[in-house]
């Protein structure tokens, strides 16, 4: 399956590890060396919640957020926000990097950038706490029900708010 077809579902009950296998994900030397130099803990010039791609993607199967860009600039949003260093000042600067400095099939418009935005409030909102630190490497046997719990990411409630949360685009933002 290709990335742009993966759908998140639910599935409360499923295990991390069980998402994480249907999942289409690339290895991290495909991902652009500008997108590495900032959201790569490992970089010396990454950004406050900067995460490694495994955990990154551990964050969409839990959030149920596809691959889209409205949804990645969310969970980005979401991750950098639960830092406490990353202050409004540095996502701003994050955001103009992400609109200049990355490859051109990377780079945020106006429309992603609200939404890195609204995850960015909304983990500070909710006060979520360092998820780029969160070891979700020994979280794998862990029902998605679960982490969303311990993790604070409670818009997943039920079916009700699930699907409420998986209509937020519309169809043709998907073509």
């Amino acid at each position: 399956m290709r990335w742009q077809e993966w759908k998140p579902e639910l599935a409360p009950n499923d295990t991390l590890k069980t998402v994480l296998a249907k999942m289409p994900r690339v290895s991290p030397d495909k991902i652009p060396w500008q997108i590495r130099l900032i959201e790569n803990p490992d970089s010396f010039l990454s950004f406050p919640g900067a995460i490694n791609l495994f955990r990154h993607d551990c964050l969409h199967a839990i959030m149920c957020a596809s691959f889209h860009p409205l949804d990645e600039a969310f969970v980005i949003g979401f991750t950098m926000g639960s830092d406490p260093r990353m202050t409004r000042k540095f996502a701003r600067i994050f955001m103009w990097l992400t609109t200049w400095f990355y490859p051109k099939n990377y780079r945020l418009d106006k429309h992603d950038l609200i939404q890195f935005m609204r995850g960015y409030i909304l983990s500070r909102k909710l006060g979520v706490r360092n998820l780029s630190k969160f070891p979700f490497e020994k979280f794998q046997d862990c029902s998605l029900d679960f982490l969303r719990k311990i993790l604070g990411i409670r818009w997943l409630r039920d079916e009700n708010a699930y699907n409420k949360w998986s209509k937020r685009w519309s169809p043709d933002q998907f073509e």
